[in-house]
């Protein structure tokens, strides 16, 4: 029996990794084959007996070298990042977001996909954070802060999320889309960029200074929430959505 593919785009990316690890992990070896797809020269899932393929979903010709059948799954986690630009240059969101998952979808479409799951931001709902709200329904319409760095990203994001509805109305391509917040999660690098400068990760810095029994300072509001989400819980819910 020929094995549902599960593809992760964006596979090299800090929430990528984990969300491979996790799916080769726990869905059956005996059902699905879990492959990694990301820009970057990298041997690390290879080393790990996963398979990769290097594609730039931003180039439809990049596609060419990637499985041709018995495709199941598309999880789309690539994209340039807010924290990960330096400066600004928001032709970059709606090259990776807009155009790219464009892409994705045609060879989707092409292989005869059965599901996308894609990740969009909370910044489509920044409007109401500045309101009080502390729930949100699935369904309420996009209210931006058209003035920050996250702006053209978001755009693009719902952008993107309406081209995959129309393919999955079309075509009939399962979509489910996962909004999110902050993702909590290790990675070696220990700052971000924030209007296009460099920060330190603030729970980073929290953390060291535990480590190091120095005191910890709280500015601001200390009742004020901060929403995130644990990557291995995201993992979870990917993969229960997969299966």
């Amino acid at each position: 029996m020929n094995k549902k593919l599960v593809l992760v785009f964006g596979a090299t990316g800090e929430t990528g990794v984990h969300i491979v690890d996790y799916l080769s992990k726990y869905l059956d070896p005996n059902i699905f084959e879990t492959i990694a797809i990301g820009r970057r020269a990298t041997n690390y899932f290879t080393k790990r007996g996963i398979k990769y393929f290097r594609c730039d979903i931003e180039k439809p010709n990049s596609f060419d070298v990637l499985p041709k059948e018995n495709v199941f799954a598309v999880v789309h986690l690539a994209a340039i990042l807010p924290a990960r630009m330096e400066g600004y240059h928001p032709v970059q969101y709606v090259d990776s977001i807009i155009q790219g998952t464009l892409n994705v979808l045609e060879y989707s479409k092409k292989v005869g996909a059965d599901k996308i799951l894609y990740t969009k931001s909370i910044s489509d709902y920044h409007g109401y954070l500045k309101e009080g709200m502390n729930f949100f329904p699935p369904d309420m319409p996009p209210k931006f802060d058209y003035c920050t760095d996250h702006s053209i990203y978001g755009i693009s994001k719902i952008a993107a999320c309406e081209i995959i509805e129309s393919y999955h109305q079309q075509y009939g391509i399962k979509s489910f889309i996962f909004r999110l917040p902050n993702i909590y999660l290790y990675a070696p690098k220990k700052t971000y960029f924030l209007d296009g400068k460099e920060k330190t990760i603030a729970y980073r810095f929290v953390i060291e200074r535990a480590i190091k029994g120095e005191p910890i300072e709280i500015w601001g509001d200390p009742k004020k929430g901060n929403d995130l989400v644990y990557v291995k819980d995201l993992a979870q819910i990917i993969y229960k959505a997969v299966i």
